[in-house]
């Protein structure tokens, strides 16, 4: 078998699967908003959330063109 010209699923490795993590935050500050008429709020903290997704692979077996 030679070299590959293209590169598709048969032909990637995986190292890690999906890797999710979230975190959390509390942010000091402050909001004002009008979610009613004539209703003001007012928030002096809020939370700040985050979602980071990863994953590693690798295509193998190509030509140096194609890769």
């Amino acid at each position: 078998m030679g070299l590959l010209h293209t590169y598709n699923s048969d032909n990637r490795v995986v190292y890690n699967d999906k890797v999710v993590t979230y975190s959390k935050q509390r942010i000091y500050g402050t909001w004002t908003y009008r979610p009613v008429i004539n209703v003001e709020q007012t928030y002096y903290w809020v939370w700040e959330y985050h979602r980071y997704c990863s994953k590693s692979y690798m295509y193998v077996g190509m030509d140096l063109a194609t890769a």
